[in-house]
């Protein structure tokens, strides 16, 4: 008879080939994310207006734009705010394009440092204006 050596692997529960080395990040019943998802992430403000973009325009506004001849891309509110930012900037609005230019350009560097050299070509006309 040969003698039975209980290892502690089940057919189940067999290590990947390689993994001998590897141990878990975590021990058992230890969370992986001890801060958890911060207060507020699914039921703030922010993730609110998310949800209320998401969600479908009322239809008299929907008809009023279509009677102004404004075909939108998508029926969600977000659709019907981008258009009319859009337009309003187009128009001038200068906070309305200040808003769209915000939500949608990368942020400059607040702080810009250039050293080393560089050549500046001004034309005849543009050096009559300095």
């Amino acid at each position: 008879m040969t003698e039975q050596v209980n290892t502690g692997v089940t057919p189940e529960k067999k290590p990947h080939p390689g993994s001998e080395n590897l141990r878990l990040p975590w021990k058992p019943g230890q969370s992986g994310n001890p801060a958890g998802r911060p207060v507020g992430a699914k039921t703030g403000l922010r993730a609110r207006l998310m949800q209320m973009l998401d969600q479908e325009a009322p239809q008299d506004i929907i008809k009023d734009l279509e009677a102004k001849g404004i075909a939108l891309v998508a029926n969600d509110k977000a659709a019907v705010i981008a258009e009319v930012m859009g337009r309003a900037a187009m128009k001038s609005d200068v906070p309305a394009a200040r808003f769209i230019a915000d939500q949608t350009e990368l942020p400059h560097p607040k702080d810009l440092n250039l050293t080393g050299d560089f050549t500046v070509n001004i034309s005849p006309e543009d050096a009559n204006t300095l």
